[in-house]
């Protein structure tokens, strides 16, 4: 079975803060899986339209007006960081990448 690891140093801007969800845990586990014998492959980053695929349409729209303003919340459990959208696009182009191999 082949094993994946699809990461970017990009996935470290979606910086939380005090979230649990933060840039440092992240990191943290990035550090973990090195030398693993893994695949890499670089991700892109996602158009809208596959996006709205698993997302109610209209999110990238919201998450762009919230990232314009510096980040903030999206809910009660979820903080925008202010890069959090070009993270997600890239993060949803994995799941693309992971079928398509």
């Amino acid at each position: 079975m082949k094993r994946f690891l699809l990461q970017s140093p990009r996935f470290l801007e979606h910086d939380t803060g005090n979230h649990v969800e933060n840039a440092g845990r992240l990191a943290a586990i990035f550090r973990r899986l090195e030398g693993l014998d893994w695949i890499s492959l670089d991700p892109r980053e996602a158009l809208d339209s596959e996006i709205e695929l698993v997302h109610s349409p209209g999110v990238t729209e919201v998450l762009a007006a919230i990232t314009a303003d510096g980040g903030g919340w999206a809910d009660v459990d979820t903080f925008v960081s202010p890069h959090s959208l070009e993270v997600a696009q890239i993060s949803r182009s994995i799941a693309r990448m992971l079928l398509a191999d």
